[in-house]
């Protein structure tokens, strides 16, 4: 009985692992099919920078919350990133406000 129970447990992995495989091209092939329509990734072209400065010109105060919903094709650690370099480089002011951040054009 031992054995059937071993054979059981042996085909089910088999199963299992042929199943994540074909997951795992699924979604490959939408990673590649997402890169191919020129979906950006990054905001790291000075027209996004510009955008953002123009927003928090119109909007002072604005949090950086909010900034995510208005790039929603963008990647949320990119726009952080872009958003601390702007604060760095002097050209907007972000202020810690409870989980996010408070902006402010500075030029």
């Amino acid at each position: 009985m031992g054995w059937l129970i071993t054979l059981l447990l042996i085909a089910g992995g088999v199963v299992v692992y042929r199943y994540l495989t074909t997951v795992e091209a699924e979604i490959r092939s939408e990673i590649a099919a997402t890169e191919d329509t020129g979906k950006p990734s990054s905001v790291s072209d000075s027209t996004t920078e510009s955008i953002i400065i123009s927003l928090v010109r119109a909007r002072p105060g604005i949090l950086q919350t909010d900034i995510y919903r208005e790039f929603p094709r963008f990647d949320r650690k990119q726009i952080q990133k872009e958003l601390l370099e702007l604060d760095r480089s002097g050209r907007i002011s972000r202020r810690k406000f409870g989980n996010t951040y408070q902006l402010s054009a500075l030029d």
